[in-house]
């Protein structure tokens, strides 16, 4: 087996500083990204919640996001396993300032649901809340709830 020089150590040496750093830099830009959000929701896209419809949960959660204008202030993580397989598609909500907390077996129209129910009532205001659109989304939660019952 060859022996390092003590230039290749060095090196590898001044590599792994920079390397470190990166990291490091990384981690601060990321963590100034995320600060802006007030909410995330963490959406489990792994292979049994993918198979029981985790992608037209994402895209439900994505659209109701958009049309409630929240795109900007919730973050949509798709996840590995979050370790429920049997209680899939889950989804957690995590709002700033508030516990978390952990839907089971969820559905696009549960994914609306959620962002109309959950989300906008606690990231609005009422003077935010456009009468028309707060209407919109109580209907559509109405109808939701009348479907899931």
């Amino acid at each position: 087996m060859a022996e390092l020089t003590q230039e290749q150590i060095e090196k590898l040496k001044a590599l792994g500083r920079t390397q470190k750093e990166n990291l490091i830099k990384m981690g601060e830009e990321f963590k100034e990204k995320v600060k802006n959000f007030k909410a995330s929701i963490y959406t489990c896209n792994a292979t049994s919640c993918h198979s029981g419809g985790a992608s037209n949960v994402i895209d439900a959660f994505k659209e109701s996001l958009k049309a409630a204008g929240l795109e900007a202030d919730v973050r949509m993580v798709c996840t590995g396993c979050m370790g429920l397989c049997a209680s899939g598609p889950l989804a957690r909500v995590e709002i700033k300032g508030k516990k978390p907390v952990l839907y089971q077996h969820v559905t696009a129209d549960m994914a609306r649901l959620i962002v109309a129910e959950h989300v906008v009532p606690a990231l609005k205001t009422e003077g935010e809340i456009k009468t028309s659109d707060y209407l919109k989304q109580q209907e559509l939660s109405n109808n939701l709830i009348e479907l899931l019952v």
